[in-house]
């Protein structure tokens, strides 16, 4: 299982700049779903609306949302 250098699991975060489901997200949520059950603490910074904040909740991750620019 992936370990940082203190020998606690890895932190991963992600950040979206669209809450919509395009090509990039889509790739984001199949990275996600591979790393799940790795003992990776994954999170993820995504815009407060939109399918990708529910989606990525479902799977696990701690959401957190950031509202961007258009």
């Amino acid at each position: 299982m992936p370990r940082n250098s203190n020998g606690n699991a890895l932190r991963m975060l992600t950040i979206s700049a669209a809450g919509e489901l395009g090509g990039a997200e889509r790739s984001l949520l199949e990275f996600v779903s591979l790393l799940a059950g790795k003992n990776i603490q994954m999170q993820a910074c995504v815009p407060p609306s939109g399918p990708l904040r529910e989606t990525l909740r479902a799977l696990g991750l701690v959401v957190h949302e950031l509202p961007m620019r258009q």
